[in-house]
């Protein structure tokens, strides 16, 4: 376990403000050479009225009421976070609001955020004691008996805040000072709440997402894509003025189609009907895909009642019977829904309902209730194949989406809440400057056709293989080995492949025996254990033969397009079993790349091969880290999909080399902090064993290099602005440091501790078509860091690729910690020319290579997963540190 170490031990006091914007690249020696440009961005200005100086806070609880009878009434709190709880609730505000608005509520703007706030424009004229308290009824949601459902709701000043002042936000607009507490100010909320508060009535929200229902797309199998608007005001440094802006962007979520339950699962299933039985492994996917979905009784039209999925019933509507009280007899389910309510039922399949009582209704009688998310599922191909298609819009179609969206869907300056807030936006898009980074050289052999170095494309930031061969090989192959999933009657292709790979991978380069032992072999994918046990058996004959065991595995594995589970299941199966039992190289290619053999997929395997043989493909001229012994690490934690107990798993690389183009890995897994007894997996960001995975980086730094990094410079991923501080800044940073005082008594190298950040809505969109690629994206290589960044941190966005389809996406960096000193347009270099670096890759990637490695490794680590992770075999590992890729 990492040590718990205090950041104040750890990081100098004069380094403590290092997250503070020093300057401006545009205007550093590099950076002042740059090509200036102007861009458009989705951030509107938004101005507050310099009159409304003061608002008004409340806080309001809701208590679900009901009554049983020959029972004392009870009520039961109405928390929690989820999309159907912050719905309901603001369905009940919004029937008191209307019930007083003409008492309470007259002539004042409201805004309910979801949760326990509401802010208004001025005083509500609440009863005594600023208070008051109701029970609502509502007529469209109905208990078991088909009665409307009764809510309490209790309305009060806020006693720790009555009043809520821009002030503070204003403060931090100019830039002058920060306080960490900013990311959860208040004003910031209200001002977020008053722009949700009436598009979330219209439409439906998600998080700062409102979604139109009627913008709807079916992608098949039960799945309704959604499309919405991302909304959320925004700090801008605005020239040095300070601004805030609505920063709006289209997005999309996947939601339940809503259908009677009967046909769902016919599109689900992709068959005409509910087979009458379902095998195991159709129930346990039914059951994962509908737990917790909410459905009406389609056989009571009249009654709203909402009932919850716990599982398919394991009994059916024509065997299981009952006692029916009004009878006085016995008779089966479907016996029942013919008497009391005509149904005849085509299907006797029935779910079993959350709750005491654990309700049977037959599935045909159920109706999913609309808007509900498809979230933390699998998609099929055919499905992610589908929305690709939907969603991958160019940048002219999205930016005319959002100027839609703004004016019709959020009504951004018609909208009389906004107005009587204060509030006014622009209705065009802010236009900030920028500036191009110089693509670099990618440098290769000197050996190579075309020279030692490459120029990638000014368009879209890629260059091609031709002529050029590989600036270090690995080791040399000898021997290889090729087990296929394939039928034997694909046995010549498979051998065909072996061919023209290996001589492909010789003209890039590689080292490869003229005389290079090739063996063949097919198994039959059967469960999991039968196929382990299936590769073991080959490679033990292989141990036995003259040649001996292979350095190298291919394995040919099923079409990901044809059948995604099936390629899944293959690929988990070999990493885990070649990385944690075995301890030998291997390399999953898909079927269909080797029945019809393409050179430019070759040539891409090939780069995965020489990097996992110990060689390095490319390098490109990195600031400083000729001249200083440097490591570069990056880091990133994957989350299992919502509701599972699988851990999270957190990956950290090292480079260790002098181009920074070799990295080693460790990793492992985490849960949450166990709650009730029980470890959960997802959602722990932190990687609390930082300390103990960095030295174990460092020491193989020293192991190779001889010594140790005088300088590193961290890339973290996955960290969301609330955690700078409590994570970044007070734990991992200090658990770094600790890293370098364990590994070696005195040793303290000076480090820079970057955030990349993937997951923002900020986009851009050239006005000058030199600045365009084919597609309308920004060419490679924009820097924005004025207007739109922050008034004090110390941050910019870099759009580094050219997107291959939609509309490209930049990364946010922030430089939290920075005792190297580097130069604000040095750091803008370093880490555009890192996007180069990625040795899987001839074009520039979106985030700089330690991170995208920290991503693959992580990627890497959930295969071994089987029940619990199955740990990379330590020696395999240090042999071949780049394993992974």
């Amino acid at each position: 376990m990492a040590a718990k170490v205090s950041v104040n031990q750890n990081v100098p006091k004069e380094q403590s403000q290092s997250y503070r914007r020093p300057g401006f690249g545009d205007e550093g020696p590099q950076g002042s050479k740059d090509r200036k440009t102007r861009v458009l961005t989705n951030m509107f200005e938004l101005k507050t009225d310099p009159n409304m100086t003061t608002y008004h806070q409340y806080t309001v609880e809701f208590k679900r009421y009901s009554m049983r009878e020959g029972e004392a009434a009870r009520t039961e709190p109405l928390t929690g976070e989820s999309n159907n709880n912050k719905r309901l609730r603001r369905h009940i505000f919004a029937t008191f609001q209307k019930r007083h608005q003409d008492d309470f509520f007259k002539n004042v703007g409201v805004a309910y955020d979801g949760g326990p706030n509401v802010f208004t424009t001025g005083q509500l004229t609440l009863r005594g004691n600023n208070q008051a308290s109701e029970l609502i009824e509502l007529e469209d949601d109905h208990d078991r008996a088909g009665k409307p459902n009764e809510f309490y709701i209790d309305i009060r000043e806020n006693n720790n805040k009555p009043t809520v002042s821009l002030d503070e936000l204003k403060v931090v607009l100019s830039g002058e000072t920060f306080e960490w507490t900013f990311f959860n100010n208040l004003g910031l909320k209200m001002l977020n709440a008053f722009l949700h508060h009436n598009p979330a009535l219209r439409y439906v929200q998600f998080g700062e997402s409102i979604f139109v229902p009627e913008n709807r797309s079916p992608l098949g199998g039960g799945v309704d894509l959604w499309q919405g608007f991302f909304a959320s005001v925004r700090p801008g440094e605005g020239g040095g003025k300070g601004k805030l802006f609505a920063n709006v962007n289209v997005t999309y979520t996947t939601v339940y189609e809503p259908n009677d339950l009967a046909t769902w699962l016919c599109k689900f299933l992709n068959s005409d009907r509910v087979p009458a039985k379902l095998e195991n492994y159709m129930r346990d996917n039914v059951n994962s895909v509908l737990k917790h979905v909410k459905v009406r009784p389609l056989h009571r039209p009249d009654c709203k009642t909402k009932y919850t999925i716990a599982k398919l019933a394991s009994v059916t509507a024509d065997k299981y019977k009952f006692m029916n009280n009004k009878s006085g007899k016995e008779e089966t389910v479907a016996e029942y829904f013919k008497a009391a309510y005509n149904v005849t039922l085509k299907s006797y399949h029935m779910i079993e309902t959350v709750g005491t009582r654990k309700d049977l209704i037959p599935i045909e009688c159920c109706g999913i209730v609309e808007g509900q998310r498809y979230q933390g599922k699998q998609l099929t191909g055919d499905q992610r194949a589908n929305m690709i298609k939907i969603t991958a819009k160019r940048p002219n179609e999205n930016k005319s989406i959002i100027l839609d969206g703004i004016k019709n869907v959020l009504s951004l300056n018609q909208d009389k809440l906004l107005r009587l807030a204060g509030l006014s936006s622009s209705l065009q898009m802010a236009s900030v400057p920028g500036h191009f980074k110089k693509m670099p050289e990618i440098m290769y052999s000197p050996s190579s056709k075309q020279g030692a170095t490459v120029r990638p494309k000014p368009d879209d930031g890629a260059w091609n293989l031709r002529d050029v061969q590989f600036i270090k090989p690995g080791e040399e192959l000898r021997n290889w080995l090729a087990i296929s999933f394939l039928p034997d009657r694909f046995s010549e292709q498979t051998r065909n492949f072996l061919r023209d790979l290996a001589n492909q991978a010789r003209v890039q380069g590689m080292k490869i025996a003229q005389n290079l032992q090739q063996r063949t072999a097919s198994i039959r994918w059967r469960n999991d254990k039968q196929t382990r046990d299936e590769i073991i058996r080959i490679l033990q004959d292989a141990k036995k033969s003259n040649t001996g065991l292979p350095q190298l595995v291919i394995f040919i594995v099923e079409d990901e397009n044809r059948n995604r589970q099936a390629n899944n299941d293959q690929y988990n199966l070999v990493k885990r079993v070649m990385d944690t039992e075995v301890g030998i190289l291997s390399q999953c290619v898909q079927a269909p790349h080797v029945i019809r053999i393409n050179k430019q997929y070759l040539a891409n395997v090939a780069l995965k091969l020489n990097l996992k043989l110990n060689g390095t493909n490319s390098s490109v001229n990195l600031p400083r880290i000729d001249k200083v012994p440097m490591m570069l690490i990056g880091a990133d934690v994957t989350h299992p999909q919502p509701g599972s107990n699988m851990p999270s798993i957190a990956a950290v690389v090292g480079s260790v080399d002098r181009y920074a183009a070799r990295y080693a890995e460790r990793h492992v897994e985490q849960f949450k902090e166990p709650t009730s007894g029980k470890k959960t997996g997802r959602g722990k960001e932190e990687i609390d064993t930082m300390t103990d995975l960095v030295v174990e980086l460092l020491r193989e730094f020293r192991r190779i290099n001889k010594i140790l990094p005088k300088v590193i410079v961290m890339f973290r991923d996955g960290i969301s602005e609330s955690q700078f501080k409590p994570l970044a800044l007070d734990k991992e940073l200090p658990y770094i440091k600790a890293a370098c005082a364990k590994v070696e008594q005195g040793y303290n190298p000076t480090v820079t501790y970057i955030v990349v950040g993937k997951r923002h809505h900020t986009r851009f969109y050239p006005t000058d078509a030199k600045d365009a690629d084919r597609k309308g994206n920004v060419k490679p290589g924009l820097i924005v860091e004025r207007e739109i960044t922050h008034p004090y941190l110390f941050d910019f966005y870099l759009t580094s690729h050219s997107s291959l389809q939609g509309t490209s996406r930049p990364c946010h960096y922030h430089v939290l910690f920075d005792e190297n000193k580097f130069k604000v347009d040095e750091i803008q270099d370093f880490t555009n020319k890192l996007c180069y670096n990625f040795q899987r890759s001839t074009r520039a990637v979106s985030i700089p290579a330690p991170t995208y490695y920290a991503h693959c490794a992580a990627k890497r680590a959930r295969s071994h997963l089987n029940g619990r992770l199955n740990m990379t075999k330590p020696e395999f590992a240090s042999r071949f540190p780049m394993y992974y890729v």
